[in-house]
């Protein structure tokens, strides 16, 4: 069988072709430009292709049977129609509560193609932790975030890498919308103090107003929309605290990993540096 993983130098993307490439089929990762391309075991094929460029997508898409997307409404039609053209048996699709208010136009249009899908869509990523916190911890040795207690149930993108290879290999999974959480619900304050115990010193956590923690993501670059989904769902998870009703486990059949096991493996993010 030949798998084509999209996004293959991104988190998830990288570590599902990687995994993968463990097993006895042809892997394929898509890249725009094959001379930039690396970082994957050898054993995985690079392919150029470009989501909007239908040709070439169409010549990257040629002899593949299963196909891991993470797309964006703006190119997903292009995208699946020519998975269609070529055949696809399946797509698994990494999807998010964020591609689109007004319906989902990702799924919608890839309901529409015709091949057979699955979705998994992610519950808040132990990553976040880093893209929010790594550089107030490693120059000043605290946090200023907003919503201490909100309570999320951070995953870990190794666990979503696995739900997407177990759904690419196996069957019984046509149809179906996987939401993955973590193993363990944790406040904000409670991670940053994990964080702590990792580095082995205390961070005092400030919290912020919502508009100060807006404006705190948009000057990482974090768009506009995208900074007030974050701030409004986590003011949601004060008084309703996410729950663990959806871990990796219950898919793959592995313990999923701790927010405690992500920050060991990241720990050199927040330590402080030259």
């Amino acid at each position: 069988m030949r798998i084509l993983v999209t996004g293959a130098t991104g988190t998830v993307g990288g570590a599902l072709a990687t995994q993968l490439a463990e097993t006895h089929h042809e892997i394929v990762a898509l890249t725009r430009d094959v001379n930039r391309a690396d970082g994957l075991p050898a054993s995985v094929e690079w392919a150029e292709g470009d989501f909007r460029d239908p040709e070439r997508l169409r010549n990257a898409l040629s002899g593949v049977d299963r196909m891991y997307l993470f797309s964006d409404a703006a190119t997903v039609h292009t995208v699946v129609s020519a998975a269609a053209d070529c055949g696809l048996d399946r797509l698994v699709v990494l999807t998010s509560p964020v591609d689109g208010t007004a319906g989902n136009p990702v799924k919608e249009a890839v309901r529409a193609s015709g091949i057979d899908w699955t979705f998994v869509e992610p519950g808040p990523f132990a990553m976040n932790a880093r893209d929010w916190w790594s550089y107030p911890i490693r120059h000043f040795g605290a946090v200023r975030w907003v919503y201490p207690k909100a309570r999320i149930a951070p995953v870990h993108e190794a666990d979503v890498a696995d739900v997407v290879a177990t759904v690419l290999l196996e069957d019984g999974h046509t149809g179906r919308e996987y939401t993955i959480s973590g193993p363990e619900s944790l406040t904000q304050q409670e991670q940053v103090a994990v964080i702590g115990e990792v580095l082995g010193k205390e961070i005092p956590f400030q919290e912020i107003s919502p508009e100060e923690g807006k404006e705190l993501l948009m000057s990482h670059g974090v768009p506009a929309e995208i900074a007030d989904w974050v701030v409004a769902t986590l003011a949601q998870h004060v008084d309703a605290p996410s729950v663990v009703d959806d871990p990796a486990e219950r898919i793959t059949g592995r313990p999923g990993r701790t927010f405690a096991q992500w920050v060991a493996e990241h720990a050199d993010d927040f330590r402080p540096g030259p």
